[in-house]
C-alpha cells in the first residue's frame, strides 16, 4: 500500500495580489504625505498669523508710547502760581534748527518718515524718573530735549536718536512693514479743540506745531508667503487685491500729543 506524503504546497502571492497590495500601499503613502503636507502648511500659517498678532502688539505698544509724548516739555518754575499754566512756551522749549525745525515746532511727518521732539521728566534729585522713554529705550530727564526720528525703508521701521539707531521691526522678526500713513487733529485757532482733521502729507508746518491729536497706520505682513492662496485685505479704509499669498494686517494707533 502507498503512503500518502504530508506535506502540504506552500503557493506564493498571485500577480493580480501583488498589484492590489502595491496600489493599496501607494494609496496609504498617498493620503499620509498629503495629511503631513497640509499640516506643514496649517503649522506654518498658525505660527506665521501668531507672530504677526505679536509684532503687531508690540509696535502698536511702542507708537502709543512715542507718539503720546510728543511736544511735552516740563514745568516754568517761574511762572508757577501765576496766571494760566505753568509751562515753558513752545517756542522757547523748542527752539529752530536751520533746514529741520521751526520754532515751537515738535512734530514733522514726510515721506515715510515721522520726527519728534518731547522733553522728559525727573524726579526729585533730578535723574530721569522714568516715565519718558526715546524711542531706543532709553529714559529721558526733564533737562533733555529728545530728538527721535521713526523711518520706514524696505520693510524696516528704524528709530534714530542722534548718532544711534536700531530696527523696531523689519524682517528679521519674520514680519515686515509695507506702508505708513499718518492724519493730524489739529487746533488751528488756539482754544484747545480740534478744528480739523488733515492727512499728514497735506500738513504745513503750522499745523505741525498746533497738533493736538495724531494718528497713525501701519500695514504689516509677513515677510514671506504662507498662506496657500492670495487673500484681500483692508488698509487706511480701502479693499485691496492682494498679489501673493502673505498674511497681512492692519495696526491702527491714534493718541492725544502730551501738551
Amino acid at each position: 500500500m502507498k503512503q500518502r506524503s504530508s506535506k502540504k504546497q506552500v503557493s506564493g502571492f498571485t500577480l493580480i495580489e501583488l498589484l492590489v497590495a502595491m496600489l493599496i500601499g501607494t494609496l496609504v503613502v498617498g493620503v499620509s504625505l498629503s495629511m503631513f503636507q497640509h499640516s506643514a502648511r496649517t503649522r506654518g500659517t498658525v505660527v506665521s498669523t501668531s507672530e504677526l498678532q505679536e509684532e503687531a502688539f508690540f509696535i502698536s505698544h511702542v507708537l502709543s508710547q512715542q507718539l503720546a509724548q510728543i511736544g511735552h516739555r516740563g514745568v516754568d518754575e517761574a511762572r508757577v502760581g501765576g496766571r494760566g499754566v505753568p509751562i515753558v512756551e513752545a517756542n522757547t522749549a523748542f527752539p529752530e534748527v536751520l533746514g529741520s525745525w521751526e520754532a515751537g515746532q515738535f512734530l514733522n511727518i514726510g515721506a515715510n518718515t515721522l520726527s519728534m521732539r518731547f522733553f522728559g521728566a525727573s524726579d526729585a534729585s533730578g535723574a530721569a524718573d522714568n516715565s519718558i522713554f526715546d524711542c531706543l529705550g532709553n529714559p529721558v530727564d526733564g533737562t533733555q530735549l529728545s530728538d527721535s526720528t521713526l523711518t520706514l525703508a524696505n520693510g524696516l521701521l528704524t528709530c534714530t536718536v542722534g548718532a544711534n539707531s536700531a530696527v523696531l521691526l523689519g524682517d528679521t522678526d519674520g514680519v515686515i512693514v509695507e506702508q505708513i500713513v499718518a492724519s493730524l487733529g489739529v487746533d488751528t485757532t488756539g482754544d484747545g479743540v480740534l478744528d480739523q482733521q488733515i492727512a499728514a502729507s497735506a500738513a504745513s508746518a503750522d499745523d505741525f506745531k498746533n497738533v493736538k491729536h495724531v494718528s497713525l497706520r501701519l500695514l504689516l505682513a509677513t515677510s514671506e508667503g504662507t498662506l496657500p492662496g492670495q487673500q484681500n485685505y483692508r488698509f487706511n479704509g480701502v479693499n485691496t487685491t492682494s498679489t501673493d499669498n502673505r498674511q497681512r494686517t492692519e495696526v491702527s494707533v491714534s493718541v492725544a500729543v502730551r501738551n
